[in-house]
């Protein structure tokens, strides 16, 4: 893991590897044995590291010890809540031979005959957890403008919200219709909420069943 500039705490995962070959076109034809290195980044993934006790980040593989940022290696230049100097820093951290090897892992991760891709879509569900609204219930704020509004939903982007969450929440547009200096309650804002058409995605990968050969 490396501490970035901006003191964010940043590591590697290459669990959806195969995830991320599967839904871009043509990445497991490039990846081979004779693949470049550079053609592994669209399948590892950027993680952030939780803190742990005294401040110390987590060192664990568990969902209470990192989470997903939301880019991979090679998706992270395009990231707007990521500093020119964090993303130096990551380019330079990347060259060491650990994260190479570590990089090189991913090809493991890919397996043959894995082309079938079978995806159900799923209407907004009833229930579901959002960190964006779990945190502006808990905000002790009880009116602001709209303008203060957006303002301090942008500002949670910092600490773990994600920019598809807030957009999902339907809030931005809902604030953008009202005047800049109109006072709304947090209690109109949240009736405001509105997630009904997000859409869930499963995606089941076929990789045919495994042949034996007798000895």
């Amino acid at each position: 893991m490396i501490v970035l500039p901006s003191g964010r705490i940043v590591d590697l995962s290459t669990d959806r590897s195969k995830h991320h070959a599967l839904r871009q076109q043509g990445v497991t034809a490039l990846v081979c044995p004779l693949s470049a290195h550079r053609k592994l980044y669209p399948l590892e993934d950027i993680i952030y590291r939780r803190p742990g006790e005294e401040g110390k980040p987590k060192c664990g593989w568990t969902e209470y010890d990192y989470e997903y940022s939301g880019y991979t290696l090679d998706t992270v230049r395009f990231a707007s809540d990521w500093t020119e100097e964090d993303k130096a820093a990551l380019c330079k951290w990347l060259q060491q031979d650990d994260q190479r090897r570590r990089i090189e892992t991913a090809r493991r991760r890919l397996v043959e005959n894995q082309q079938q891709l079978s995806v159900k879509i799923y209407s907004s569900p009833q229930h579901l957890y959002s960190l964006l609204q779990h945190r502006l219930m808990r905000l002790p704020l009880k009116h602001a403008t709209a303008k203060h509004w957006i303002a301090t939903i942008n500002k949670h982007i910092q600490s773990g919200v994600r920019e598809e969450e807030i957009q999902w929440s339907g809030l931005p547009q809902y604030l953008l219709q009202q005047p800049a200096d109109k006072l709304i309650s947090k209690t109109q804002l949240l009736e405001n909420w509105n997630d009904k058409n997000l859409r869930l995605e499963l995606s089941t990968i076929n990789i045919g069943r495994p042949q034996f050969k007798n000895a």
